[in-house]
């Protein structure tokens, strides 16, 4: 009853051992294809993307029509906001 006991801790350590390899070899694919390819696309101006975001976003909030709303009445305001294509380097 102890050697097999024995066996099943070997080999549920193998298990171990090999999960933690195919845990680390994941987690180095994602780093590299996910992580720093995400830091390549934003750069240095990840900042100052992040800023204009912030800035629209509390512009945003304070649109609630575009040429005038009657008193007691409520609104709102979409803004559609083009760019050009975002493509991988």
């Amino acid at each position: 009853m102890l050697v097999e006991a024995g066996d099943q801790l070997y080999d549920g350590f193998g298990e171990l051992t090999d999960g933690t390899e195919e845990l680390a070899d994941g987690m180095k694919t994602y780093n590299e294809d996910g992580i720093q390819e995400l830091g390549k696309l934003a750069g240095s101006d990840l900042k100052e993307v992040l800023t204009r975001m912030k800035a629209l976003r509390e512009a945003d909030g304070q649109y609630d029509n575009y040429a005038g709303i009657a008193d007691g009445s409520t609104g709102s305001v979409r803004f559609i906001i083009e760019t050009e294509e975002i493509a991988l380097p």
